[in-house]
């Protein structure tokens, strides 16, 4: 899998972790999908 697909999910995470950032529930839903689609593309290329 290619770093560059999952960058965006690790950003919020590290930004929310460290940096105590606010997150509402359209941003966990875009992250939630983000991420789902990024796995669904690495397992469907094998």
């Amino acid at each position: 899998m290619r770093i560059g697909m999952i960058s965006i999910p690790f950003t919020v995470a590290f930004s929310w972790i460290v940096f105590k950032e606010k997150l509402c529930r359209k941003v966990h839903l875009g992250l939630l999908l983000m991420t789902a689609g990024t796995l669904a593309l690495a397992i469907s290329r094998g």
